[in-house]
C-alpha cells in the first residue's frame, strides 16, 4: 500500500422502512478531517483491529486478514460515534440496549474513545460476538493525489439491528439522520447538506434494490475481486477544475 495512504473503513448502517432502504448518515464536526460533511460511520483501522483473537469472538467469518480488520474497524467506530454495537449473543440473536445495560455500554463507549479499552474487552466481558454475515463490501475509494491527507477507504454496508438507539457523539459528530439514499441525495442537490463524491456514489448502489436482505445478498454473490479501487482524477482546464474516474474515458491520460 502506498505509505502516504492511510487506511480507514466506513459502513453503511442499512434499515427497511415504508419508504424502503434507509441508511445512515451523520454530519462531521468543523475540526474533522471531512468538516461539515455528511458521511458514515467509520474512521482510520488501528492496529488493534488487527488482533487475531477477536476471530474468536466473531460468528460467519468468512474474509481474509486485511478485510476482517477493516470490518472490525467499522464496527468499532460505529459504536463510538454513534453508539450502535453491531453484535449478538452467542446463539446470534441481536444485542439490545435496554434499562439494564445502557449506563453500562456508555461507559464503554467513552473508554473506547480514550483508548482504555478494546472492541474485544467488551465483547469478552459482556459474552458478545460480531456476526459479519450482513457485512459485504461495496466499494474501495482512495483520495485523489492533489489532498494533502490521502485515505484507502473500504465502504461497506451491514444491516442495523434491532431495538439499538442512535446517538452521535457531539464531538467528532454534531448530528445523524435515517434517510432514503434517493432523499438524501436530492437534499445534496439542492443544498441542503454537504458531501463529497465518494458518498454520494456509493448511496446510488443502493437504489436498484427493495430491502436490506435484498442488497445484502446481491453484493454476497460479488467476488472481492470484482471491486476494484476507485481513484478520482482532478485538474484544472482552462480555469475550472474537471474530474474523471476510472471508468471515464480519457482517464488514464487525464
Amino acid at each position: 500500500m502506498n505509505k502516504n495512504l492511510t487506511p480507514a473503513a466506513t459502513v453503511l448502517v442499512l434499515r427497511d422502512s415504508k419508504e424502503g432502504i434507509e441508511v445512515l448518515m451523520v454530519k462531521r464536526s468543523k475540526k474533522s478531517p471531512f468538516g461539515n460533511l455528511y458521511v458514515f460511520p467509520g474512521g482510520k483501522i488501528d492496529e488493534a483491529d488487527f488482533n487475531n483473537n477477536l476471530k474468536s469472538r466473531c460468528h460467519n467469518n468468512s474474509f481474509d486478514d486485511i478485510t476482517f480488520a477493516n470490518i472490525i474497524a467499522a464496527i468499532r467506530e460505529t459504536f463510538e460515534e454513534v453508539g450502535i454495537l453491531l453484535a449478538t449473543d452467542e446463539n446470534g440473536d441481536d444485542f439490545k440496549i435496554n434499562s439494564l445495560n445502557e449506563e453500562r455500554f456508555s461507559l464503554y463507549r467513552k473508554d473506547l474513545l480514550k483508548n482504555t479499552i478494546s472492541i474485544l474487552d467488551i465483547l469478552e466481558n459482556e459474552d458478545l460476538y460480531l456476526d459479519l454475515s450482513s457485512f459485504r463490501q461495496l466499494s474501495n475509494w482512495i483520495t485523489p493525489e492533489l489532498e494533502k491527507r490521502r485515505f484507502d477507504t473500504r465502504f461497506f454496508a451491514a444491516e442495523m439491528p434491532k431495538d439499538q438507539p442512535t446517538l452521535h457523539d457531539g464531538n467528532e459528530l454534531t448530528n445523524s439522520l435515517w434517510i432514503t439514499p434517493k432523499e438524501a441525495i436530492k437534499k445534496a442537490w439542492n443544498g441542503e447538506i454537504k458531501m463529497i463524491l465518494p458518498t454520494s456514489k456509493n448511496l446510488e448502489q443502493t437504489f436498484d434494490f427493495n430491502s436490506t436482505n435484498e442488497l445484502i445478498s446481491f453484493y454476497k454473490s460479488k467476488g472481492s475481486s470484482e471491486i476494484k479501487s476507485i481513484l478520482p482524477k482532478f485538474k484544472k482546464v482552462d480555469g475550472k477544475w474537471e474530474g474523471r474516474l476510472p471508468d471515464d474515458e480519457g482517464y488514464e491520460d487525464f
